[in-house]
């Protein structure tokens, strides 16, 4: 049996030369690309027709501001059994109109509810009874009351030698911090008759308490842009310029509530220090005596 014998053919010169200057070329190009041969790679402007396309999308993105600053106001929904009560706090920023809007379930009318508005001293402000539905308005005082019966029993000054008065914010026309004055909210449900079915002794209640800026809605921006002769995106900038106003005005407040944490803390921990020394100072004391009792008895005794 005849086998061949195996031949290697060899690449002609021409192919070995073309074989290598295409991976030589190959080579080559990552790097002019990286040397900003390639116009993606470099630091070019961008053209002028960027530039504009992006003029219809500032007033979008201030609407996306406006929205995300904007303070989410949620309606509180519950249950009012018969014969119960229920209240609610709400802290209104001083100097500033509140309105409360509220939904009372339809029902057999034998289920009448009344609503009580009082503020912080007590007063009366608004008094309903047998309510459905409406909306009420009203404006929180310009200070708080009692502010002089509070300071009258702080410290005049503490350990760093500071007045309390900078830790008290007396709320006067122009001032800044904790600037709330508490509300409170009661629904009664009392029952007028009696009825066989369990539903009816029911009633379910919708309502919410807005404050602030948060009682200015679109309708008064708009009217407002109307009267000032505003465009849309001023308009948009007074809405943002109002709730960053809010965001501003609640920083203070926190750190107004900071600073009084901190001196409030700092006096606990004066008080708590004098009576510590004292008790040290008690206990030495009957320590002392007791000894010398002791010794005086033993020494009676002619134990010592």
């Amino acid at each position: 049996m005849h086998v061949a014998p195996r031949t290697r053919t060899r690449p002609l010169r021409s192919q070995v030369h073309s074989t290598v200057e295409t991976s030589v070329n190959s080579s080559r190009r990552p790097r002019a690309s990286r040397r900003g041969s390639s116009p993606t790679h470099g630091k070019l402007p961008l053209p002028c027709g960027h530039i504009s396309t992006m003029a219809p999308v500032l007033p979008r993105l201030l609407v996306a501001l406006a929205l995300f600053l904007a303070s989410t106001v949620q309606s509180l929904q519950f249950v009012l059994e018969s014969k119960t009560r229920k209240c609610f706090r709400e802290d209104i920023p001083l100097r500033s109109d509140a309105t409360i809007t509220y939904t009372v379930a339809q029902g057999n009318g034998d289920m009448p509810i009344s609503l009580r508005i009082t503020d912080s001293t007590g007063r009366i402000v608004l008094h309903k009874d047998a309510i459905d539905h409406g909306v009420f308005s009203f404006r929180a005082p310009n200070s708080l009351p009692g502010v002089a019966e509070r300071d009258s029993w702080e410290l005049k000054d503490d350990e760093y030698g500071e007045d309390d008065d900078a830790y008290w914010n007396k709320a006067g026309p122009d001032a800044v911090g904790d600037d709330r004055t508490s509300y409170r909210f009661c629904f009664e449900h009392v029952a007028a008759g009696i009825s066989l079915r369990a539903q009816a002794l029911k009633r379910r209640v919708i309502f919410e308490v807005k404050s602030g800026n948060d009682v200015r809605t679109m309708e008064y921006y708009d009217k407002l842009a109307k009267e000032k002769h505003l465009s849309s995106t001023e308009e948009l900038f007074r809405i943002v310029e109002d709730k960053v106003s809010d965001i501003v005005r609640l920083i203070d407040e926190m750190r107004q509530r900071e600073l009084r944490m901190a001196h409030l803390s700092s006096r606990t921990s004066r008080v708590v220090a004098w009576y510590s020394a004292l008790a040290c100072g008690a206990i030495a004391t009957g320590a002392v005596i007791t000894s010398v009792a002791t010794f005086k008895t033993l020494h009676r005794e002619k134990v010592l």
